[in-house]
């Protein structure tokens, strides 16, 4: 396939894992709050309500990642293409297999209390005072708008680059 492989294609496994599993989660979750006794009925439900949100989700990752693939660098491109091609299989096994597993495993949501009041008076906090919050964050935005200039820009890419690379363009540094 002519695929230069790198930290950054290596990398592919670990974050489709992530997705799966994060697809998966959230259609378990939903199975579990389904009030109806049949566990087909329930899956069925869950497909169809929270299945079409994660089909979203993943179309949308897949055109974000598939722009990747438009670049003239061969790595980025095919970590593009590998991408969009993964979050698709990921999507359609985990829509065929969560479902299947529930059922299987008869997966019921177990709750869990503690801290539970101190969690719901941080999530208050938006709810009740929305202003505030949104105020407190444009603030934080504008603080870093204003460090921007500090950025330094000028980067010297060949210093990043194998003494073998800078040989061939010139610019060996010992």
């Amino acid at each position: 396939f002519d695929v230069i492989v790198t930290p950054t294609i290596i990398i592919l496994g670990p974050v489709l894992l992530a997705l799966g599993m994060s697809y998966g989660m959230h259609i378990a979750n939903r199975f579990a709050q389904e009030d109806d006794p049949s566990f087909t009925e329930r899956g069925r439900i869950t497909l169809k309500t929270t299945g079409n949100a994660v089909l979203m989700s993943a179309i949308t990752t897949m055109v974000g990642f598939s722009s990747l693939s438009f670049g003239d660098l061969k790595p980025v491109t095919t970590v593009g293409i590998s991408l969009t091609i993964g979050i698709a299989c990921c999507f359609l096994l985990t829509f065929v297999m969560s479902p299947s597993l529930c059922i299987l495993t008869k997966y019921e949501k177990k709750t869990i209390k503690a801290q539970g009041a101190r969690w719901k008076k941080v999530a208050e906090i938006p709810v009740n005072k929305p202003y505030k919050v949104l105020t407190f964050f444009l603030i934080l935005i504008l603080i870093s708008m204003t460090t921007y200039p500090l950025v330094e820009k000028d980067t010297d890419l060949m210093a990043y680059a194998p003494n073998r690379d800078r040989e061939m363009w010139g610019t060996k540094i010992d």
